[in-house]
């Protein structure tokens, strides 16, 4: 699993209340759409609520083990609007070029009701938007969430966008039987079983300036997004600064760490990219606080480099200088003195 943090993190519950709404609208009774998710209908449709990212999962889940018809994330990613996901999508309708409201969406994809991840690709005059799940195990709960996705961002670029059009689509997963809806909707007939899903548009519009371009909305709304973002989900650096120090008789390297947050090493530095800081800065401090630790213990430099995973005292003491600007024998002498 590439990315819990979509399990774990809070969210709006609209987009559970979409996928209810299409199940009851299949006949399906309510106490099966919210079996085992720890929902009640009142919660479910209380604009104000807030839900965990699992729960919503194990919604669209029972809703695909009751229902067989097909296209489900299609029928859930039509009813996307730009006031579904507020702030995301006023703040995406207000940039000032279609390129820009890309990298707002990409900043802050956790305010949205979206498991996927977007990646813009630019080749061969196309802009590329990839929509990616692969740490989603089941096929059909893949592709449900992949449709949706796409959907809701063709839905939001012909909203801020209003005669862009749609060059290519593509899905990674076979088709469904019945008529392709997609056809109707976009006018385009989709590729499946393709090596990737994403829809493609020609490179040229990323640089369009949008008709409801705005620089002070849009930074009002950017920072209504970071406030969103740090009330749903606590900062990744600072659960990794936790988890680093729980571990103090031996730091845990980069790949350990990912294979405990569940994700990928790239998608851990891509993450901390957002906060602003590397896995080696954070490894680095950690190192630093429970090296001051050990030696005001009355450790010697020996067992503080071994205690810490130094090959040897040579390495630790340059790693030390480095911190804090002298040798640890000096600064055990002299703690308080401010060296930097």
């Amino acid at each position: 699993m590439d990315d819990p943090d979509f399990l774990r993190s809070l969210r709006s519950t609209v987009s559970t209340a979409i996928v209810v709404d299409i199940g009851r609208e299949y006949g399906i009774p309510m106490r099966a759409l919210l079996h085992g998710t720890g929902l009640t209908e009142n919660g479910v449709h209380d604009i104000h609520a807030q839900i965990e990212g699992r729960q919503e999962l194990a919604v669209i889940r029972n809703l695909l083990d009751a229902c067989d018809a097909p296209n489900l994330g299609m029928v859930a990613g039509l009813r996307y609007t730009l006031t579904t996901t507020g702030t995301w999508t006023q703040g995406l309708a207000s940039c000032a070029t279609l390129r820009d409201a890309t990298r707002f969406a990409i900043r802050y994809a956790g305010l949205t009701h979206s498991f996927c991840q977007l990646r813009l690709e630019e080749v061969q005059g196309e802009a590329r938007f990839h929509i990616e799940a692969d740490w989603i195990p089941d096929d059909d709960l893949r592709a449900f969430c992949i449709q949706r996705s796409l959907c809701g961002t063709l839905m939001f670029y012909r909203a801020i966008l209003p005669d862009g059009e749609v060059s290519r689509l593509e899905f990674g997963f076979p088709s469904s039987p019945g008529p392709d809806r997609f056809l109707g909707a976009w006018g385009v007939t989709p590729r499946y079983d393709a090596d990737s899903s994403m829809v493609a548009i020609e490179a040229r519009l990323l640089d369009r300036t949008l008709p409801r371009a705005n620089p002070d909305t849009v930074r009002w709304y950017e920072q209504m997004a970071r406030r969103l973002l740090d009330q749903r989900q606590p900062e990744l650096a600072t659960r990794i600064r936790q988890f680093l120090l729980e571990h103090p008789d031996r730091v845990p390297n980069v790949a350990e760490t990912a294979q405990h947050f569940e994700m990928s090493v790239r998608s851990l530095a891509r993450r901390l990219a957002v906060d602003g800081v590397s896995f080696r800065e954070l490894r680095d401090a950690t190192l630093e606080h429970l090296a001051e630790e050990l030696l005001l213990a009355g450790y010697t430099v020996e067992k503080t480099s071994l205690r810490l995973g130094y090959a040897e005292p040579a390495a630790f003491q340059h790693a030390f200088r480095r911190w804090k600007g002298v040798p640890p024998g000096r600064f055990v002498r002299e703690p308080l003195v401010p060296y930097q």
